[in-house]
C-alpha cells in the first residue's frame, strides 16, 4: 500500500491546473493557508512505485516529494512559475501577411502582458479603427488559446492600433525600440543593461518596426519620448523574429538566471 498526497501532474485534474484555471476566470483567488502537505509529482511518483513493484517489500508506505509547504505557498509558487516578473508591453509595428498573428501566439506564449499593434510610416499594412475591431474577436481567440496552453493564468490585453504619437501614455519604466542601425554599429550594451536593472514587479515596454524598420524621424520622435535604441545583436532579424527574440531574452533574463 502506498499512501500519497497533493499529487499534481501533467494529466488529470490536480491542484495547479484548477489554481491556474480560477485565476484566468477570478482574476483573485481564496485559498487556505492553515493545511500543509508535501507536493508530489506524478513523474517521482510513478518512478518509486516501479522500483518498488521490483523489490520483495510490502507493508504500507508514505510516498511524497521532499518539503512542505500550506496550499496557500503553493499556490503562490504556481502563479509566481506561470509568469514573468516583470510586466512587458509589446509594440509591434503591422507586418505583411498573417505575421502578426503569429507574434500574438508566440509572444503571448514567451510571457507578454499587454500588446499595442503600431501604424508606422512603413507599414505596408493599414488597419482602420472597424478593419481591426473586425479582426479583434480572431486575435482575443489566438491570445486565449496561446495563454491555455501554455499554462499561464492571465490573458494578455491587445490595444487599437496605435500611432507613435499616441504611444506617450503607455511608456513603462524602461522603454526600448530595436533599431537596426544601432546594431550595424555594434552598439549591443543598453539592452544588456536594461536586463541588469529590472527588478520584479518592474514594467518594461519593448517596441519592433515593420518590415524595413523605423524611419530615422520615427526614432528621432521615440528618443525624445526617452525611448532608448538597442541592438539585438550582429545579425539583422526578420520583423516577426526580432519580438520573439526580446521576450526570449528578457524571459531567460528573469526565469532562468537565478
Amino acid at each position: 500500500i502506498v499512501r500519497i498526497a497533493w499529487v499534481f501532474g501533467v494529466n488529470g485534474n490536480n491542484f495547479i491546473k484548477t489554481m491556474l484555471r480560477l485565476g484566468k476566470e477570478r482574476g483573485a483567488v481564496s485559498v487556505v493557508n492553515d493545511q500543509i502537505g508535501s507536493p508530489t509529482y506524478t513523474y517521482d511518483l510513478s518512478k518509486l512505485v516501479v522500483d518498488m513493484i521490483q523489490t520483495d517489500k510490502y507493508g504500507t508506505y508514505h510516498a511524497t516529494n521532499e518539503g512542505l509547504c500550506s496550499w496557500y505557498e503553493f499556490a503562490c509558487e504556481i502563479f509566481k512559475q506561470a509568469k514573468l516578473d516583470v510586466e512587458v508591453t509589446l509594440v509591434y509595428a503591422l507586418p505583411k501577411g498573417d505575421k502578426f498573428e503569429f507574434v500574438l501566439q508566440k509572444a503571448c506564449e514567451l510571457g507578454v502582458h499587454h500588446i499595442i499593434p503600431l501604424s508606422s510610416k512603413r507599414c505596408v499594412v493599414k488597419l482602420t479603427k472597424d478593419k481591426f475591431n473586425k479582426k479583434l474577436p480572431r486575435y482575443q481567440k489566438i491570445l486565449k488559446e496561446a495563454s491555455e496552453q501554455s499554462g499561464r493564468n492571465r490573458i494578455p490585453s491587445i490595444e487599437e492600433v496605435k500611432t507613435i504619437k499616441e504611444l506617450k501614455p503607455y511608456l513603462k519604466d524602461y522603454n526600448l525600440v530595436a533599431y537596426e542601425e544601432t546594431a550595424k554599429q555594434h552598439e549591443h550594451g543598453e539592452l544588456f543593461h536594461t536586463l541588469q536593472q529590472l527588478k520584479a514587479g518592474d514594467q518594461l515596454l519593448i517596441i519592433v518596426g515593420c518590415e524595413g524598420g523605423f524611419d530615422e524621424s520615427e526614432i528621432q520622435e521615440l528618443n525624445e519620448m526617452g525611448v532608448k535604441c538597442c541592438s539585438l545583436g550582429n545579425r539583422i532579424l526578420r520583423s516577426e523574429t526580432a519580438p520573439l527574440y526580446l521576450m526570449s531574452v528578457i524571459g531567460y533574463s528573469r526565469e532562468l538566471t537565478k
